[in-house]
């Protein structure tokens, strides 16, 4: 590369005077002007190669990759980014060994945001520059081996990394490493959820504005932007956001549209409105700027605003693009906490028990952590809420209350206004839930306390659905909501979703119309022509309906992988139909049997397919298919007579 630099860099035009550029390129990362800085930096490397100055060259090397990790993102230049790394350090030989060092630093550093290269071999190279005691090279690995280690399993790490570089650098005169020390100890303090954090920001703010360092200004926007949703100031965060966008632009950051939609999500998700960025989301997805790793995470947004905006079948495609190569599979960084959350969101929702349950595995170790994203720049309250959610969606109440007695309190000390009183709508419907002594009392007082909040802090949206839920605990209302192939069937204590099939229609029907005697021939829509028993299926029947049993079992797996929800539920209720004829006309072990007249199969077909509905409930909701079994009588004659678990009154609701 010494003989001619990659095409991509040429770009850039050399500067006239190799020390000159590398100068001015200083400068430009001192005051934090990241596309500047880079620029002039690879410029200065352009020239120093034309004068086969190496030293230049290397120093330019290192100051091309700018501040943060992998801020050069296009394929090409990046790649040619690296090169020019790798070509500068051959060319050292074995002078020069704080430049080598800074050099593999660097190159070790982005080689983990390319999974090509290890934290521990970036680890390596630090303890190399500390045993070599020259304070540049250590400052500058440090603060490269903070951003590879910007993932909650180094939360606690990472602070002592930012600890050591404020130290290491304090009598810099290049306050610039200082600054990053302060930034990076800022940032770590507030994912933590440490309290002395907002005095760590007020001593960024202080010496970004004495320096003009733009990209602490930055920094501290997007934090202050955060600080006012956890307020519930709404509309004075959006017009924070739009600065800190400025900010980002103007710095030249690379993730400040993605920063800017981050901030509108969190605002809007809080409001109940989140739904109105869906149409966004496909932008954002195609966004060039985003780092690849990250990709996943905006699916699972899409999934998230999805499920609330009641569209259950696109949900469930998003999830699944997320989940194609299971949870384990989805890289671990800045956004890692902020996507299983919504991933456990999103699965409670869809009554995803297996998701559910590897959820709380994954989550479990952070459960003293906010939900936090990338420079602690959103924050979705504690992680013990979606914990309790979880726990809620698998029936565990009690420790579902006791998680989200937790959150409570921990939302409070994050001083997240609006988490809070979501996380007491939450605890209210799990306490009618589970309906322990004074339970549904408490409940009443944490919703009507949510409400006066939610009105006050502009959650209108969602203060509307908490009344709705104190109204329906007061007055025993339910309601049964159809959505595309899927039920949702809320109690005022519980909320469930599960696949439309034959059987919850009939269980719906039932529901509308409590201690009413439905004839199992009605709900089945057939005629009741009683006649004599006929016996019936002959060998060659038998074979047909296995066939095409078979056959439709594959079909419905296939339907279910392209997510073709109205084709899966045509499959299921004729597989269903089948199944109820098998079970007529054969026997126990196999052996045929007579028809009987009509009455007897619709009550057959009723029975079973009630019956196979209900399993598919307790899949996700074990207390609410046991009081509807408990409740429903099947039989010739079938009907609805609530137990006190239920309400006793129903709303039905077809939004197909």
């Amino acid at each position: 590369m010494s003989s001619e630099e990659p095409r991509r860099l040429h770009a850039v035009p050399p500067a006239d005077d190799p020390s000159t550029g590398l100068a001015g390129a200083r400068a430009a990362l001192s005051h934090g002007r990241l596309a500047d800085a880079r620029r002039q930096f690879l410029a200065a490397a352009a020239a120093a190669a034309a004068v086969d100055d190496t030293i230049t060259r290397a120093e330019a090397a290192i100051g091309g990759g700018g501040l943060w990790l992998y801020e050069l993102r296009v394929v090409d230049e990046r790649a040619a980014y690296l090169e020019l790394v790798r070509d500068a350090l051959n060319s050292l030989h074995d002078e020069r060994p704080d430049l080598q060092l800074r050099l593999r630093a660097r190159l070790a550093a982005e080689a983990t945001y390319d999974e090509t290269g290890t934290l521990d071999d970036l680890r390596a190279v630090v303890d190399e520059t500390r045993a070599l005691r020259d304070a540049t090279a250590l400052a500058e690995s440090l603060s490269l081996l903070h951003h590879a280690m910007l993932t909650p399993r180094y939360a606690r790490e990472r602070l002592e990394v930012a600890n050591e570089l404020v130290s290491v650098s304090a009598a810099f005169t290049d306050r610039t490493l200082a600054l990053m020390g302060m930034l990076w100890r800022t940032v770590d303090l507030f994912l933590l959820g440490d309290g002395s954090a907002e005095r760590a920001l007020a001593d960024l703010r202080l010496r970004a504005d004495e320096s003009d360092f733009a990209v602490g200004r930055y920094v501290v926007a997007a934090i202050d932007t955060m600080l006012l949703v956890r307020a519930g100031r709404f509309d004075d965060a959006e017009t924070s956001a739009a600065e800190c966008h400025r900010l980002g632009s103007e710095a030249g950051d690379a993730d400040a549209d993605v920063w800017f939609f981050a901030h509108l999500l969190a605002i809007r998700w809080l409001q109940g409105r989140g739904h109105e960025l869906l149409p966004a989301l496909d932008e954002v997805a195609r966004g060039t700027v985003i780092v690849h790793a990250y990709a996943p995470y905006v699916w699972t947004a899409a999934a998230l605003l999805a499920a609330e905006a009641g569209r259950p079948d696109d949900a469930r495609v998003a999830l699944d693009r997320v989940l194609a190569g299971g949870l384990q599979s989805l890289p671990e960084t800045s956004v890692w906490l902020p996507a299983l959350w919504g991933i456990a969101e999103t699965a409670v929702r869809l009554g995803d028990t297996e998701t559910i349950r590897e959820v709380i595995d994954r989550l479990k170790p952070y459960a003293t952590l906010p939900i936090m994203g990338s420079l602690a720049i959103v924050c979705f309250g504690s992680m013990a809420r979606p914990l309790g959610l979880a726990r809620r969606a698998l029936g565990e109440l009690d420790s579902a209350v006791a998680a989200l007695e937790e959150a409570l309190v921990q939302n409070r000390r994050l001083g997240h206004l609006p988490m809070v009183a979501i996380t007491r709508s939450d605890l209210a419907e799990t306490l009618v839930r589970r309906a322990h002594p004074g339970d549904v009392a408490r409940a009443r007082e944490l919703l009507d306390t949510a409400i006066t909040a939610g009105r006050a802090l502009g959650l209108d949206e969602r203060a509307d659905s908490w009344a709705e839920a104190l109204g329906r605990v007061a007055s025993g209302v339910g309601t049964a909501t159809r959505r595309g192939g899927f039920w949702e069937i809320e109690t005022g204590n519980e909320v469930a979703v599960v696949r439309d099939s034959t059987g919850m229609r009939h269980i719906v029907t039932l529901l509308q119309h409590p201690a009413r005697d439905f004839s199992a021939a009605d709900l089945t829509g057939a005629g009741v022509v009683s006649g004599a028993a006929q016996p019936v299926l002959d060998e060659r029947a038998r074979r047909d309906y296995q066939r095409r049993i078979a056959e439709i079992e594959a079909e419905l797996d296939a339907a279910d992988r392209d997510a073709d929800i109205e084709r899966s539920v045509r499959l299921r209720a004729e597989l269903d139909g089948l199944l109820d004829e098998v079970e007529r006309v054969v026997r126990p072990g196999g052996r045929p049997r007579a028809f009987v007249d009509s009455a007897e199969r619709a009550r057959t077909s009723v029975q079973k397919a009630i019956r196979r509905a209900l399993a598919s409930l307790e899949a996700s909701a074990p207390a609410l298919a046991a009081a509807l079994a408990q409740s429903i009588r099947t039989g010739t004659t079938c009907r609805f007579d609530p137990t006190p678990e239920l309400p006793p009154h129903w709303e039905v609701r077809l939004d197909d």
